[in-house]
């Protein structure tokens, strides 16, 4: 049987990692949360029953270092279910999304936090490196720098929502302050499967929120399928559902339309239209 460790003090962020199929790649991840120079951290790992050696290589990083807690689903949850759970365990103040693939510069956590209390804002993300797993080299950044720091509204997010972009804002990774989620009752959409961490940020710049996306990138992003290797970075994976997250997207707009102005629907409408023609453009690539 393996032991509960009771967590009762507050540290000022947690770093929630939810993991599925990871065993390759999950320690990379923890061991750039833990060497963040912001130290009074903990990293929540959430294992959403992965078939592999991934709770393992959890639990063994757990007994490395105290500030390691994992999480085991006995049932797959998803992504957005995974995330839930984390952020339902998570202690800190402020709570950082990780994926289990992906991996921080150390100083990401201090920066990004310290940008967030200077603005009074409860959410703030970050310019990304774009890396080529099997090139082994960061490719590009997800958008150019200008060398300062963009105060966000909803209205400049759905702006910068656009899947035919280099870069959409709904692939941002934030990190929140856990008592605004809290108290706006914000949470993933479990239902989605594809594409919740663009309408759970939707969500929080409907409750009033506002946010900060630092132009330095400090977050690497492994690249699903690598723009100069060509090759897919994982076994198994697939391209983007653009015909399911139109769907969502639609479903959204219905649920969410007398929460919007006219504008702010016709951005979602453009966003549907944007997931229509990388739909289409895919199927040309397929048959070709």
């Amino acid at each position: 049987m393996k032991l509960v460790r009771v967590r009762c003090v507050t540290v000022r962020v947690s770093i929630a990692i939810t993991a599925y199929k990871a065993a390759d790649y999950l320690e990379k991840a923890v061991r750039s949360a833990l060497a963040q120079t912001e130290t009074d951290l903990e990293v929540v790992i959430v294992d959403d029953c992965s078939p592999d050696a991934t709770c393992e290589v959890a639990y063994r990083l757990a007994a490395e270092d105290p500030r390691v807690h994992v999480v085991p689903l006995k049932t797959n949850l998803g992504g957005a279910g995974a995330l839930n759970r984390a952020i339902d365990a998570a202690q800190g103040e402020w709570v950082a999304v990780l994926d289990a693939d992906d991996w921080y510069e150390p100083t990401r956590i201090e920066k990004l936090i310290t940008a967030a209390e200077a603005a009074g804002v409860d959410m703030v993300s970050d310019n990304q490196y774009f890396f080529d797993a099997t090139a082994q080299r960061s490719v590009r950044t997800a958008f150019a720098r200008t060398y300062h720091d963009q105060r966000v509204d909803l209205d400049g997010f759905l702006r910068h929502t656009d899947p035919t972009a280099p870069f959409d804002y709904g692939q941002l990774k934030p990190v929140y302050r856990k008592a605004f989620l809290k108290e706006h009752g914000i949470r993933y959409q479990e239902e989605f499967r594809d594409g919740f961490d663009y309408f759970v940020l939707l969500d929080y710049f409907l409750a009033g929120g506002k946010a900060v996306v630092v132009d330095e990138p400090l977050y690497y992003y492994l690249q699903p399928f690598g723009s100069l290797s060509r090759q897919w970075a994982q076994a198994g994976r697939r391209r983007y559902p653009f015909e399911k997250i139109k769907q969502y997207n639609d479903k959204v707009i219905r649920k969410r339309q007398f929460d919007m102005t006219p504008g702010q629907i016709q951005a979602m409408l453009r966003r549907g239209r944007g997931f229509e023609v990388m739909a289409r453009l895919h199927q040309v690539r397929e048959q070709l």
